[in-house]
């Protein structure tokens, strides 16, 4: 059995060598765009205005003050959680850790609301830019 390529057909040309690099240039050229994100973020909404804001990705522990008194909120591996609040109940304390982007954790009667915001795309042209 004869396992050659027939005489006249060529398995591989120069071409060919020439296009795929090519083609892998512009894979790794495009790499560097498809990851500048900036990190999904978790912010702290009172009365709907924002009032902290920090990347999701950076464990932390931090206190807002609500309406009814303080709220302790931890950041880690990449979720957040209500630790401690003043309000009666407690429900936003039993709450699971977030992570996912849209989600919420809402202490109603603190008027507070903890949620994890998507990653934008980091644009660095502006309206002006033609």
């Amino acid at each position: 059995m004869n396992t050659s390529a027939s005489p006249g057909i060529k398995v591989f040309a120069a071409a060919d060598a020439v296009i795929i690099i090519l083609l892998l240039g512009a894979a790794a050229t495009c790499l560097p765009l498809l990851s500048a994100q900036a990190p999904a973020t978790v912010a702290v909404f009172r009365d709907n205005r924002l009032i902290a804001e920090y990347p999701l990705a950076a464990d932390r522990e931090f206190a807002v003050t609500g309406a009814i008194g303080p709220m302790r909120i931890v950041i880690r591996d990449k979720r957040a959680l209500v630790a401690s609040s003043t309000c009666r109940n407690g429900i936003c304390v039993h709450t699971a850790p977030i992570g996912v982007a849209g989600s919420q954790i809402i202490c109603v009667p603190n008027h507070m609301v903890v949620e994890i915001r998507a990653p934008h795309p980091r644009n660095d042209a502006d309206a002006a830019t033609r």
